[in-house]
């Protein structure tokens, strides 16, 4: 698949909220993915409670669906992680607790699941982050064991890169990760504070970041997504906010929160006397922020959906871009600091 020599960035606005805690069960949102027919399926965290499972919306905010994955049994989850939705719209689960993969049909249905504990070729150990590959073999961040490791979809071991540390290749806790459409592999690098990337035989290509809370600096990067101009979003979490990169790694922009209240939490909050009378007399400038959103991810419509963790909600943005030929551009300036309107 080709790229574009260049972007025209007119934007990315702001769009809408969606979820809301107590009538949708959004609660601790840590990750989403995208049905055929607009379904939005969240993953919501919540410890001895029915409400860690999957909600399905839509952009439209309503809830299609909720169903609970509280327990140890098959099809259950204790410690849900991330979500896949594969080519048949199976769910993909991974569960951190019980270090374990486990299959759902879109509808909740259990199917099977795989995976052991431990430290050995195939085991896991606190499995995260998971993404298909062009050819649909599965990739897991292994976060325990510091490495990311690929299977078939079935669960039969391939491979593994990483290894404990913080050279070139090597992780501390690797979390959320993403496979390009050419193939690249994206780690977020949870405790080394950076992205990696990597080619499709598991060669490393280069790095972004380094501990901070300045301009591409990174605090607990949770979450990383890819879209098809070759951009790269951070759920930059302990940072409070996502940030962009170009395909090469430069820092392009930061998203720190614009929520307003959603459809849902409107319809609440009119027959809540005293939410309204607090909301009344409220300073609302925090309440857009985000807080220690766990991931980011982009549709096939160009949307950046941020789940934000703490605030039980999915803020929803839409790139604005343009692709540029190498024509239409002017050369590349000799001085990296020389600036033009």
């Amino acid at each position: 698949m080709s790229r574009p020599y260049a972007l025209l960035r007119a934007g990315f606005p702001y769009l809408t909220t969606i979820g809301v805690r107590r009538n949708q069960n959004v609660t601790h949102p840590t990750d989403i993915a995208f049905g055929k027919n607009g379904e939005i399926y969240i993953v919501c965290q919540m410890h001895i409670s029915q409400n860690t499972g999957i909600v399905v919306l839509n952009i439209n905010d309503d809830c299609l669906d909720f169903f609970s994955l509280q327990g140890s049994d098959f099809g259950q989850a204790r410690f849900p992680e991330c979500i896949l939705i594969d080519d048949n719209e199976t769910l993909y689960i991974s569960d951190s607790a019980l270090h374990r993969i486990t299959l759902l049909s879109k509808k909740g249905e259990y199917i099977s699941h795989w995976g052991e504990f431990g430290s050995k070729e195939g085991q896991l150990n606190r499995p995260s982050g998971m993404s298909f590959d062009s050819t649909g073999n599965i990739y897991i961040s292994d976060t325990m064991n510091h490495r990311v490791q690929k299977f078939t979809k079935d669960g039969e071991f391939i491979g593994s890169i990483g290894g404990f540390g913080s050279k070139k290749g090597e992780m501390n806790m690797p979390f959320g990760i993403k496979i390009d459409e050419l193939d690249y592999l994206y780690v977020a690098d949870w405790r080394n504070d950076r992205i990696q990337k990597f080619d499709s035989d598991g060669k490393f290509v280069f790095s972004i970041g380094k501990s901070g809370n300045g301009l591409g600096e990174f605090n607990r990067p949770s979450g990383v997504d890819v879209d098809s101009d070759g951009d790269i979003y951070i759920a930059d979490t302990m940072n409070n906010r996502v940030q962009l990169f170009n395909e090469k790694g430069r820092y392009v922009q930061r998203f720190l929160g614009d929520a307003t209240l959603s459809k849902s939490a409107v319809d609440l909050m009119q027959v809540q006397s005293l939410p309204l009378r607090l909301r009344d007399t409220a300073d609302l400038e925090d309440q857009k922020w985000l807080t220690h959103p766990r991931t980011v991810k982009i549709n096939s419509e160009g949307m950046m959906f941020v789940p934000d963790y703490h605030r039980y909600r999915v803020q929803i943005y839409k790139k604005e871009a343009y692709h540029l030929k190498e024509s239409q551009l002017a050369p590349e300036q000799r001085s990296p600091k020389l600036k033009t309107v």
